[in-house]
């Protein structure tokens, strides 16, 4: 295969449907209006677990790449120095928001997977992620270009 880049999951997608590309790696919210309406066909989630948008389609390691787990994820940051109190503050009334029945379920909805956490579990989440990719892009030979 052949690597093409794309300004976002957007162009990639127009080029899939228009048959300029043969395969696309995409988010599950971009992709998962296409499949629904049988534009695209989803062959495996890069996840651990199934998706919830798209529970029928396996995931790598149950297609056959055991131990594969890569999934796209959002994190919302503030400046260094910000005062514990107000990162308090900001964590808890967005976990409110995320766990509200409306705003979960559009977000699930959407092909998102909610899951929220404390400030100090997403600093150790954010560490542990640091050396997986750095191995996986030293072992890919990535360049940037």
């Amino acid at each position: 295969m052949v690597h093409i880049p794309y300004r976002g999951g957007g162009p990639g997608m127009m080029a899939l449907v228009a048959g300029q590309i043969d395969v696309l790696i995409g988010q599950v919210p971009t992709v998962t209006p296409m499949v629904n309406a049988g534009r695209l066909r989803a062959l495996a989630v890069s996840g651990a677990q199934r998706s919830p948008a798209l529970p029928e389609v396996p995931t790598m390691a149950e297609a056959g790449l055991p131990g594969f787990d890569a999934t796209a994820w959002y994190s919302i940051v503030v400046p260094a120095g910000t005062p514990k109190p107000i990162i308090t503050r900001l964590n808890a009334e967005l976990v409110k928001i995320l766990k509200s029945p409306d705003i979960r379920a559009r977000l699930i909805s959407e092909g998102a997977d909610v899951e929220t956490s404390t400030p100090e579990e997403l600093a150790a989440f954010v560490r542990s992620e640091i050396p997986k990719w750095s191995k996986a892009i030293k072992d890919s030979g990535t360049k940037i270009d």
